[in-house]
Formats: structure tokens, sequence, C-alpha cells
């Protein structure tokens, strides 16, 4: 199937520079975002109706009920991670009664779980995580470079619209840089809009209608 990608200028100017195979990392994108989606999709079969006691920036106490499946679970603590309906990550700490939201689960998950505990709440959302062994088997952030897409309470899709023009998910446009190979999909800026039609032109009259000309005179 063609589909045409329209990029940024400066995204576009450096895929070219750079020789970028949009093609192949189109297609390793949308593998990649496809796969966590099935993932969590599958974590979710588990959800179940969760109640946590929590309290407000006032300190006020209230019960909170969320459909959610437990992903992480750290003893020491007693925080968990939750993986929301909406497809949210959400912290919940004991001690102070908190649900927090979390954007970027492969960094920010380090110092809420033990290593076991990071490694199977990244597999139960569709991330494979890094582990340090000359650390001594220890929980890492993701390599500089690679860029992880932010989480968002709905979920970012790909969006079709009319003549197959796609628009490009975010962690695509991250990911052009470092990847060599010949172009497979032209790039080129947005189409302008269409100019307006001009006012089309009085049509002759015809003998009929033209008004008569004016007699000559004569003396």
């Amino acid at each position: 199937m063609d589909i045409t990608v329209y990029l940024p200028d400066e995204v576009a100017q450096r895929a070219k520079a750079q020789n970028v195979n949009l093609s192949r990392v189109l297609r390793d994108a949308l593998t990649t975002q496809f796969a966590e989606e099935d993932t969590m999709s599958a974590t979710l079969e588990e959800a179940r109706i969760v109640t946590l006691e929590l309290r407000t920036d006032e300190g006020r106490a209230y019960r909170g009920r969320m459909e959610a499946t437990l992903i992480g679970e750290d003893a020491t603590s007693g925080a968990a991670v939750y993986l929301r309906r909406t497809g949210e990550v959400v912290t919940y700490r004991p001690e102070d009664h908190q649900l927090r939201t979390v954007d970027d689960p492969a960094r920010e998950l380090l110092d809420v779980l033990s290593t076991d505990g990071y490694i199977a709440a990244m597999d139960a959302l569709g991330i494979v995580p890094e582990v340090d062994l000359d650390a001594g088997f220890v929980a890492v952030a993701p390599a500089t470079g690679e860029t992880l897409p932010p989480r968002q309470t709905a979920g970012r899709k790909l969006r079709s619209v009319p003549g197959d023009l796609v628009e490009p998910p975010v962690s695509f446009l991250k990911r052009l840089a470092g990847h060599g190979g010949p172009s497979a999909v032209e790039v080129s800026p947005p189409p302008a809009p269409p100019e307006a039609e001009a006012a089309p032109e009085a049509e002759a009259l015809s003998d009929a209608e033209a008004p008569p000309a004016p007699e000559e005179s004569s003396t």
C-alpha cells in the first residue's frame, strides 16, 4: 500500500540530507507501537476495580476507585504501579496516600520498583527494559538517543485522512536521525491550498440583446 507522509520542512530537509529510508523507519515505528498496544490490551484483560485510600493536597481522606491492572509492586515501600483502562500508568504510595501519573514508565519507574519488579512492569507494557550487568543486574534508563514516546491518557493513534494522507506519530519523527539507506518515500512539503477561481467574465451580448447603435442623422 502506498502512503504519502508529510513532514515539517526542517525534518524533511534533514531526512533528505541523511538519505533516510522513511519506509523502513515508519514500518519499524508502527510495528513497535502496535506491539506495545497489543501487549497493553492483553494486560488490561486482567483489569479489576481497585479501591485506594487517598488524600487531597489539603490532607482530607477519601477512597478512590478505578479499573486497572496491577503491573508492579515494591515489597519494601509498598508502592504499587497500575495500568488503567485508559492506558494511563499510575503509581500509588501508601506513605502519602497519593496517586501519581507516570509520563515515562521506562525512566520514572526505576525509582519505584526493584529490578525484578521493573522488568515485570515493562513486560506488561510491551517495553523491553535495559539492565546493567556490570553493575550487578541493575535496571537502567534507556540509552541516550533512544527516545520513548510519552504516554498519554487516551494514547495517540495514527490518523488517516482522505487521499491516503497520513500524519506520522511523534515517535516516527524522533527516530529519523541515524537511519541510513536509500529513501523509499518521497518527502515533500504539504500541497498549497487551491487558489480561488476567478469570477467568470461576462459573456458577450448577442446581436438580439445588444443595444441598438445610434442612427446617423442626415441633413
